[in-house]
This record gives C-alpha cells, structure tokens and sequence, in this order.
C-alpha cells in the first residue's frame, strides 16, 4: 500500500513537471492567439529586443522601442531615471495621474552630491519626476 501511494506521488510530481513545462509554450500560443482580443495587437513581436538605444534630443518612441503592429507608444518624460523598470500605474490602471517606477543598478552619484534614485512618481499630464523618498525633483 505505502509503495503504491508512494509510487503514485511520484508519478504525479514527474508528470506535474512536465505539464509546467508545457504550461509556458500553451501560454505563448493563447497570447498569440487573442493578442488582437485583449491587448490591441496585431501581430505579436517574434522576439524580444536585443538592441538598447541611448536617449537622445528628439528621438521620438518608435526611434527607441519596438513596437508589435497595432501598438503606439509616445514619450511621457525624458527625466526618468536611466533603467526605469517595474512600472505601474498609480493609483489604478483605468484612471492612472502616475506611474510609480523602481529603478535598476546600485547607488551612483549622477550629479555633484546627487544619487541616483531607486523609485520614482512620474505625474502623466507633466511627465514631472519626483523621488517620494528624497523628496527632490529632476526638473
């Protein structure tokens, strides 16, 4: 009996594996399937991107992303940190006045006595950044 129950358990967590293997690629192929459903998209990107583009004066959004065909982008405020990441809206995401982003890397000094931060509050209608920690402003 105890080999039996043992036997099933590992078969359970053996297959398990394999469905949650499956589970990603089944995940993939819905998102490609509805894209155009939920999100507005097209035609799904193939790949990532793998080419990073400095900011640089007037570049416009497509200059600096990839976009999937039916997706448009525009530029909210090139005073956000450097590797802004992990971004969502604030305080929900169907009236959104801010988007709240973590940024990446360790500490460095990005201006004389001047850290880089590790969250910001960008306010959407003036693209204003504000660290909510420090208290400071990047004009």
């Amino acid at each position: 009996m105890k080999k039996t129950i043992l036997s099933v358990a590992v078969a359970s967590t053996v297959s398990g594996s394999v469905v949650a293997a499956d589970f990603g690629k089944q995940v993939e192929r819905l998102l490609n399937a509805e894209s155009y459903r939920y999100f507005g998209v097209v035609k799904p990107l193939t790949a990532s991107e793998t080419v990073s583009v400095p900011r640089a004066h007037g570049q416009t959004a497509g200059d600096l992303i990839k976009l999937a065909k039916g997706l448009t982008a525009e530029i909210v405020t090139r005073k956000a940190g450097g590797v802004s990441d992990m971004i969502t809206f604030w305080p929900n995401d169907t009236a959104p006045t801010h988007i709240i982003s973590c940024v990446e890397g360790g500490r460095a000094e990005i201006a004389p006595g001047k850290f880089n931060p590790s969250v910001q509050r960008i306010d959407l209608s003036t693209g204003r950044c504000r660290n909510p920690a420090a208290r400071y402003e990047w004009l």
